[in-house]
């Protein structure tokens, strides 16, 4: 029962604490980030990744866009 407690406890400081300008722990610290940084790279990635995908799936079974 303890084991559930400590990662519940986590979310609740996870959920309850952060502003946008809260800086970001990494496991691999290239600078601070802040939390506002995450979803924005997430977007960027997976905008970055997207038009080649496109172009695979066209290849793959000639569908195009959505």
């Amino acid at each position: 029962m303890r084991g559930d407690a400590a990662p519940a406890g986590k979310k609740r400081r996870l959920v309850a604490e952060p502003e946008p300008t809260t800086p970001a722990r990494r496991e691999r610290e290239e600078g601070t980030s802040t939390l506002r940084w995450i979803p924005h790279h997430l977007i960027q990635e997976t905008a970055r990744h997207d038009g080649p995908l496109d172009i695979l799936r066209e290849l793959a079974d000639g569908t195009v866009g959505s």
